[in-house]
C-alpha cells in the first residue's frame, strides 16, 4: 500500500494506508497529489470512501484500477522480408508488439494492448509514396494504409488499396521502402521512420547466361 506520510510503497495495514484527500468548491469534486512516480507497466488500484459530518463512514468503497502505460508498441514489416529480392507481392505482413515487452505477471496488466497498425510504402527510385492508386505522392504524410487483419500480431494488408505485383504497380529492379508504425490502448504512438521497416527489390527478370 502506499504509505502517504513517507511518500513509499511498504507493508502497512490496509486500515493504516487511507489518507484525506482535498477539495476546492465542495466534497462532489475531490482530488488528492502525490510524489508517486508510477512505473511503466504496472497496475495499480485507488479506493476512495466517504466520511459524513457526523464522522460515518460509507461502509461501500469506490474502487478504480488502472494500468500506467508510457511505451509505444513496436511493429515490424515481415514479408516482403528486409534486404530480400522478390518477384510477387501478394500482401505486406508485420508483427506487432506492446511495451514494456515481457513483463509479465511482476507488471500486473503489462501492456494496454496494441490498438492499430498502419504502413506506408515509397518506391525508391522516384523517392514517391503510394498514395492509393500508384506510387504519386511526394509527401508521405497522409498516404497511411491501414491493415486489414483481425488482430496485429500478426498483422497483415491483402485488400485491395495497397500496390499490387498482379496489377503491375511494381517496376522490375527496383527498390521499394515499407514503414509501419503502432498505437496502444493508452494512445501512445510508435512513429514511423523506425529501424524495422523493410527495403526490399523486385525482381521479375530472369538472368541471362551466354556461351563464351
Amino acid at each position: 500500500y502506499w504509505d502517504n506520510p513517507v511518500q513509499t510503497f511498504d507493508n502497512i495495514d490496509a486500515d493504516a494506508a487511507w489518507y484525506v484527500s482535498t477539495y476546492t468548491a465542495n466534497w462532489s469534486v475531490w482530488h488528492a497529489t502525490t510524489t508517486l512516480q508510477f512505473k511503466d507497466g504496472n497496475s495499480y488500484t485507488v479506493e476512495a470512501m466517504a466520511q459524513d459530518a457526523f464522522g460515518v463512514f460509507d461502509p461501500v468503497t469506490s474502487t478504480a484500477t488502472f494500468l500506467y502505460d508510457t511505451n509505444p508498441p513496436q511493429t515490424r514489416v515481415t514479408v516482403p522480408a528486409p534486404d530480400s529480392a522478390v518477384k510477387s507481392v501478394g500482401g505486406i505482413f508485420g508483427t506487432s508488439v506492446d511495451q514494456p515487452a515481457g513483463c509479465g505477471a511482476l507488471c500486473g496488466n503489462g501492456t494496454s494492448g496494441v490498438q492499430n497498425v498502419a504502413f506506408l510504402i515509397r518506391n525508391n527510385a522516384t523517392g514517391k509514396w503510394w498514395s492509393g492508386a500508384l506510387f504519386g505522392s511526394d509527401s508521405w504524410i497522409g498516404q497511411d494504409l491501414s491493415v486489414d487483419s483481425p488482430d496485429f500480431a500478426p498483422w497483415y494488408r491483402s485488400a485491395g488499396n495497397r500496390p499490387n505485383s498482379a496489377s503491375n504497380d511494381f517496376v522490375s529492379g527496383t527498390s521499394y521502402y515499407i514503414t509501419s508504425q503502432g498505437w496502444d490502448n493508452a494512445t501512445n504512438a510508435e512513429g514511423y521512420f523506425n529501424v524495422r521497416g523493410s527495403t526490399f527489390i523486385f525482381d521479375t527478370d530472369a538472368p541471362r547466361t551466354w556461351i563464351s
